[in-house]
């Protein structure tokens, strides 16, 4: 795959999206992250720092969301719709 192709994919992947959406995904990427370092961390338990990194992650992207819903409510109400 060509850079700008792969420029291309990214930009269409964030246009595609409305925030809330990408902030859902990124959320869910977390998840399978969390769950990976974990198992991970039972062999080695050096690698529990970065599972703790993605489980901050996780609430980071679940802010997100949350106030991104609340601000398309928000402004759905001041303009009439």
């Amino acid at each position: 795959m060509k850079k700008a192709d792969f420029r291309t994919l990214l930009r269409d992947f964030y246009h595609y999206f409305t925030r809330g959406e990408r902030a859902l995904w990124c959320c869910s990427v977390a998840l399978v992250l969390i769950v990976l370092w974990v198992m991970a961390s039972i062999g080695e338990p050096s690698y529990l720092s970065v599972t703790v990194c993605f489980a901050v992650f996780l609430v980071n992207d679940s802010y997100t969301y949350i106030n991104w819903r609340r601000l398309q409510k928000r402004q759905g109400e001041k303009s009439g719709a």
